[in-house]
């Protein structure tokens, strides 16, 4: 894999990722992102909006239903392959995550690109430990506890810690059962945008997708969208 970071930018420009494909916004926008070290626009990101979010959360939906088949210990065990699939691209992670925060590679961003393997590796891991419960209540009856996943899950990310932040939530989501949308920050689309690509590569098409754009006409109707059953939420007012 390269580790250009200028031309990952450029790869990804004004693409989002529904239903396992790359995608344009439905409207076509764009907006520019810049590096915070030399106010260069490196690349342009999808603008996302209400139609954006109800595409994704309806690839979601529908792919959801087959993911939650799967037994844990199956999901569990994709999880970590797609983990496993990262750690093959570290390198180009952390100067891509590098490009659009300014973090220093060699302290953060390949620390960052390394953790978010990690996460993917230890979460798939307890799909085997995911397991009811069975209680006597009394002499004469026996109560059952059983886990069952949510749906759709939105989650929406922060721009200092983007790809292991946004790792933290939707390992751990996926292995439960369900599909989940992420919303990036508008200032660090990229990174993230990469690493559920080579997820992709693993996870059956639209257990994962992700768009981006702005807190009030992506984030909002995301959170709001009546077919997202829980929302893991990083950031300020204004992110969502």
């Amino acid at each position: 894999p390269t580790t250009d970071c200028f031309t990952l930018a450029k790869a990804l420009s004004g693409l989002q990722l529904i239903g396992g494909e790359f995608v344009p916004s439905i409207g076509g926008k764009t907006f520019p992102v810049r590096s915070p070290a030399t106010q260069e626009v490196i690349s342009e990101a999808a603008w996302g909006d209400e139609k954006c979010v109800d595409a994704a959360v309806s690839a979601a939906k529908e792919a959801q239903k087959n993911w939650a088949k799967k037994t844990a210990r199956e999901r569990g065990a994709l999880v970590a392959k797609a983990g496993q699939a990262l750690l093959e691209h570290k390198e180009e992670l952390a100067r891509l995550v590098a490009l659009e925060t300014g973090k220093a590679i060699r302290t953060e961003s390949r620390v960052e690109a390394g953790v978010v393997a990690d996460a993917f590796a230890f979460y798939g891991g307890l799909g085997p430990v995911l397991q009811g419960t069975q209680e006597p209540f009394n002499p004469d009856m026996l109560t059952m506890q059983i886990r069952e996943p949510i749906g759709v899950v939105g989650a929406i990310i922060p721009w200092n810690a983007p790809m292991m932040l946004m790792a933290y939530k939707i390992a751990p989501a996926l292995v439960a059962g369900n599909a989940v949308v992420v919303k990036s920050a508008e200032e660090a689309p990229f990174a993230v945008l990469r690493v559920c690509q080579i997820l992709n590569s693993v996870l059956p098409p639209g257990v994962l997708n992700i768009i981006s754009g702005y807190g009030p006409e992506c984030g909002q109707p995301l959170v709001e969208h009546p077919n997202i059953g829980k929302v893991s939420f990083t950031g300020s007012v204004d992110t969502g």
